[in-house]
């Protein structure tokens, strides 16, 4: 008898560590998945995808020409609200002008003043303009869908053609 007592404490054993062992796994799996959605809406994730920050910017009113070029474009979603960033090569100056203009981009010109941008300020090695006293900021807000800004250098005798955008929905 007590032979077979011994094996049912011990069956009795066993059950308890798988069920202990499941429950172990179930608990940490439950929360893992919490922390992946949790993560998924409340995060900004941030790629490299121009097609899909033009996408973006387009939708609150960028107008691009014919010969203008995305030299890099970056994505930033986040819940609810996402955003872009996009570096464009006009051909001239009177296409960026064009440009500007065909996307409602209301400018200031510039005072002399420190760079002041209401878009991520970025570094010349992160795809932003250089700090310059020339630096013209432009803006367009679209009520109840977001905002485009964008800011170029007309001294920049390098890269005076170039238009630095900054897309935000709200």
């Amino acid at each position: 008898m007590s032979h077979s007592g011994s094996e049912s404490g011990r069956s009795r054993l066993w059950a308890v560590a798988v069920a202990l062992l499941v429950a172990t796994v179930i608990i940490v799996a439950g929360w893992l998945g919490w922390r992946w959605f949790v993560d998924g809406f409340s995060g900004v994730h941030v790629s490299e995808n121009p097609k899909a920050a033009r996408s973006l910017a387009e939708g609150l009113g960028l107008q691009l020409g014919d010969g203008d070029r995305v030299l890099y474009g970056e994505l930033q979603s986040s819940f609810p609200d996402s955003g872009s960033y996009l570096v464009v090569a006009t051909k001239t100056p009177a296409s960026r002008d064009r440009l500007l203009a065909q996307s409602s981009l209301t400018c200031t010109r510039p005072t002399g003043a420190a760079y002041v941008w209401t878009g991520r300020q970025r570094a010349v090695s992160d795809h932003g303009p250089g700090d310059s006293p020339t630096l013209v900021t432009c803006s367009s807000v679209i009520a109840g869908m977001g905002e485009l800004n964008a800011v170029y250098d007309p001294g920049d005798t390098h890269h005076g053609t170039r238009v630095y955008i900054n897309a935000s929905q709200m």
